[in-house]
């Protein structure tokens, strides 16, 4: 049986939107993570994750170069993968407690990488060969409203950088646990669900 590299790279891709899930549970089926090893809880899979995300992305963008004459727009949603494996590596060779006080630029942008996951997705969802181009309607609409999200949260981050409130603080933790939660999630879905009724 020959095998569908296509299927393999978008269930590979959809392994990073579902990092929140996997932390929980872990967290919930080890419960003696306490305090700061709560942290690795959703950092380890978040790495192993990406990495996989990684490799479905950049198989994903080989095989769509002859498929498709759009094939270069799923190239910022590897650019971000990429950058989300390195950051948490990185965070994991500094020896600080994941996302503890202070949060280090590399936790920032790691952070500011994820969000953007739901706008790059857009741009991959467009990528897709004409064959494809019938059933990316609904996910890339749902990317979009999920992208919205992402530009509130950078709003109140942005004013709470200016002017520190406790109300924009927690208007912007809201907006981002409902993104890594359901937004992200959906996407996932949107990926796995489009790899299981995709055919050449």
């Amino acid at each position: 049986m020959k095998m569908n590299k296509i299927k393999i790279a978008l269930v590979c891709i959809s392994a990073i939107f579902f990092f929140t899930w996997a932390g929980y549970g872990l967290s919930f089926v080890l419960p003696s993570y306490k305090g700061a090893y709560l942290s690795y809880a959703f950092a380890v899979p978040q790495l192993l994750l990406s990495v996989v995300s990684l490799f479905g992305s950049l198989l994903f963008v080989l095989e769509m170069k002859s498929k498709s004459n759009r094939w270069y727009l799923g190239i910022p949603l590897c650019i971000v993968i990429l950058i989300i494996v390195i950051t948490n590596f990185l965070s994991f060779s500094h020896g600080k407690p994941f996302l503890s006080d202070p949060i280090s630029i590399t936790e920032t942008i790691w952070i500011t990488s994820l969000t953007m996951l739901a706008p790059c997705s857009i741009l991959f969802f467009l990528s897709f060969s004409e064959n494809l181009r019938e059933i990316n309607n609904i996910p890339i609409v749902l990317s979009a409203v999920i992208s919205i999200f992402d530009i509130l949260f950078f709003y109140f981050a942005l004013r709470d950088i200016i002017s520190p409130h406790p109300t924009l603080h927690a208007a912007g933790a809201l907006l981002v646990f409902f993104y890594w939660s359901i937004g992200m999630p959906i996407i996932g879905v949107c990926l796995v669900t489009i790899a299981i009724i995709y055919k050449e």
